[in-house]
C-alpha cells in the first residue's frame, strides 16, 4: 500500500520530511510552511512535494491518508481536527497541546472520524529506553525509585514557546512521558522552579520535581533549560529490589545502557547507535496505517504527559503538592 502524507511545520517537521522520504511506498506529498526559504530546501525539492502557505488549503486540496503536525502546540487542535474531519490520520508533535481541553478535543475528532491519532514522543522508540522497558516488562519487575536528569540548553528565542508553556511544558514533556512508559501512571507532583535565566519571560524555564506514581515509585526530575556545554547530558537511573539501572549520553541521543543485578557490581553493558528513536516512531506510524493498527503512542498517552508538566508548573508556582 502506497501512503501519501503530508507536513505541517518545517522546523522540527524538516526531520520527520526526511524519515518519510526515506521509506519504501511512502510519497510525501505536500508540505506546509509559512516560510518560502523552508518551502524551497533541497530536501523538499527533492522530495516532489507541493508548497503550501496554508495548512488548510493543503489538507482540503490534497488526498492524503496521513499528515505530521509540527507546528506550535496551541495550534495542534485546529490542524488535528481540520485533518480528522478530511479522514486523514495524524502524526502530533509534542506537546500534544497547549491545554488539555485541546487534548480532549483533538482525541474525540478523532475517534469521531475514525482516524488515527499518535504522538511524537521518540523516546518510547530509542533503542535503550526500549530495552529497559522491555527488561522491567519480562526479568526486573517494577521500579521502587527513578531518577532522572532531563535538561536542554538555553532558550528558544521564539515567543509560541514560552507562549505555549516554556520549556517545563515543551521539553519536559518528553521526560514525562518516558517515566509513564517504565513506571506508569502518576499519582501526585510536588515542584520547586523560578524564572532565572530567561529575562522578560513569564515563564519557569528551571525546575526540580518529585512524581509519586500509582504503583508506588517515587521519582526525581531535573528539568528545564539551564544546562551549558558538555553538561547536556540525559542521564536517567532506575532502581529495583534486586537490580539497577542506568541510561546516559547526549541531550535526545542517549546511547548508553547499563544494568547491575547483584551487590559485587556486575553489569550488562549496551551501547545503541541511531539513538534518537525518530526513524523508529515514523516506520511505526506508517506500519499503523498500513495495517490498520492502533499506534504506539495514542492521544491518551499524550494528555497524561501534558497533565504532569502542567501540574509541574502549578506546583512550583503555589508551593503545593499537586493531586492528578
Amino acid at each position: 500500500m502506497s501512503v501519501r502524507v503530508g507536513v505541517i511545520g518545517l522546523g522540527f517537521g524538516k526531520q520527520h520530511v526526511r524519515e518519510y522520504h526515506q521509506l519504501q511506498g511512502v510519497e510525501v506529498a505536500a508540505v506546509c510552511d509559512l516560510s518560502e526559504d523552508m518551502l524551497n530546501d533541497p530536501l523538499v525539492v527533492e522530495c516532489g512535494a507541493r508548497t503550501y502557505q496554508d495548512a488548510e488549503a493543503m489538507l482540503s486540496e490534497e488526498d492524503l491518508d496521513a499528515v505530521s503536525i509540527c507546528t506550535p502546540p496551541s495550534t495542534h487542535k485546529p490542524l488535528t481536527v481540520l485533518a480528522a474531519q478530511r479522514g486523514i490520520n495524524v502524526l502530533c508533535e509534542k506537546p500534544m497541546a497547549a491545554c488539555l481541553e485541546d487534548c480532549d478535543a483533538m482525541i474525540r475528532a478523532c475517534e469521531q472520524h475514525g482516524v488515527k491519532l499518535m504522538i511524537g514522543f521518540k523516546k518510547r522508540f530509542a533503542p535503550a529506553y526500549v530495552e529497559l522497558e522491555r527488561l522491567i516488562r519480562s526479568e526486573l519487575g517494577p521500579p521502587f525509585s527513578i531518577f532522572f536528569r532531563y535538561v536542554s540548553y538555553g532558550g528558544v528565542a521564539k515567543d509560541w514557546f514560552w507562549r505555549d508553556g516554556g520549556p517545563i511544558v515543551e521539553n519536559t514533556a518528553h521526560a514525562a512521558d518516558i517515566l509513564r512508559f517504565l513506571a506508569g501512571d502518576v499519582q501526585r507532583v510536588y515542584a520547586e522552579g523560578d524564572n532565572f535565566l530567561a529575562e522578560g519571560r513569564d515563564e519557569i524555564d528551571t525546575a526540580v520535581f518529585t512524581l509519586r506514581f500509582e504503583n508506588g515509585c517515587v521519582g526525581a526530575v531535573r528539568a528545564g533549560c539551564w544546562a551549558r556545554g558538555s553538561l547536556k547530558k540525559e542521564h536517567l537511573v532506575v532502581y529495583f529490589p534486586s537490580a539497577t539501572a542506568e541510561i546516559e549520553g547526549p541531550f535526545d541521543s542517549p546511547h548508553h545502557l547499563r544494568v547491575w543485578r547483584d551487590e559485587k557490581g556486575a553489569q550488562e553493558e549496551l551501547q545503541f547507535e541511531n539513538p534518537g528513536g525518530i526513524s523508529e516512531e515514523i516506520e511505526h506510524f506508517v506500519k499503523c496505517i498500513r495495517n490498520n493498527k492502533q499506534p504506539r503512542v495514542t492521544g491518551e498517552n499524550g494528555r497524561a504527559a501534558l497533565a504532569i508538566c502542567l501540574a509541574v508548573k502549578e506546583s512550583a508556582q503555589t508551593h503545593r503538592l499537586v493531586t492528578l
